[in-house]
């Protein structure tokens, strides 16, 4: 199963389970000659890692192995993209999980190629995906930003990876999105289309809704309940309206 704007694959595994697989992949982001997009190798592999897991987190799947392919850069450039994803997933688990890294040299490739798969698992009763309800509440946590506009990973306009994995424990959290190359208006359309539900927006509070976000930058998520903080452990809390049937 796939779904609107989510970089998810989703196949029943048992009775009771779901294998989840998330991916995502960039070219010419990097410091590498022909990269078109300058990003720290370090920093790279963090925004990467944190994109690819979000989506995963986000369903409510529990991680089980990732894949790392880098193109181009076997060296030092590549160890510190594989040291940045390791310590993107570090903020959230401390499991030794199996990670698989595999170099491959294209021959008059100038460019950096990176490509990350993550599977894991879901369970069928606690799947967070085209859950979201008639009457939740809908709300933004951070600012969209560009990848080349980021900083610092720990910039406290940006949703951070933890924040999805615990919101996503939260049993009247309904659904999250992340915004990859989309706006806060485009992941309402998506859960719209996924879920046949309307929704209505009712205030921004000078959000722009349609300015485009990268990297999970900023996370869209419906709920049954109102969330009384204007913010999550200092990352800006927007609320946006509402779903309705």
């Amino acid at each position: 199963m796939s779904y609107t704007g989510r970089n998810i694959e989703i196949v029943t595994l048992d009775t009771a389970r779901y294998l989840v697989c998330a991916n995502t992949a960039s070219t010419g982001i990097g410091i590498n000659e022909e990269d078109s997009t300058i990003v720290f190798p370090y920093i790279l592999g963090r925004i990467k890692a944190r994109t690819v897991l979000g989506e995963l987190f986000a369903v409510g799947a529990e991680l089980s192995m990732l894949t790392i392919t880098i193109f181009a850069d076997q060296n030092a450039n590549g160890e510190e993209i594989v040291r940045g994803i390791r310590d993107e997933l570090s903020t959230t688990s401390d499991a030794d999980l199996p990670i698989q890294t595999n170099y491959l040299e294209e021959e008059g490739n100038r460019r950096t190629g990176l490509v990350i798969t993550a599977l894991g698992m879901a369970y069928k009763n606690k799947i967070k995906v085209a859950a979201s309800q008639p009457n939740d509440y809908i709300y933004a946590l951070g600012k969209p930003k560009r990848t080349s506009e980021i900083n610092s990973l720990d910039d406290r306009e940006i949703a951070k990876l933890y924040c999805i994995s615990e919101l996503a424990a939260v049993g009247s959290v309904h659904e999250i999105m992340l915004l990859e190359d989309g706006s806060i208006r485009d992941a309402l359309e998506c859960i719209s289309t996924n879920t046949g539900l309307n929704h209505r927006i009712e205030q921004t509070e000078n959000l722009d809704l349609n300015r485009v976000g990268n990297a999970g930058t900023c996370i869209v998520f419906t709920c049954a309940h109102r969330v009384k903080n204007s913010d999550y452990d200092g990352i800006g809390l927007t609320f946006i309206g509402r779903m309705e049937s």
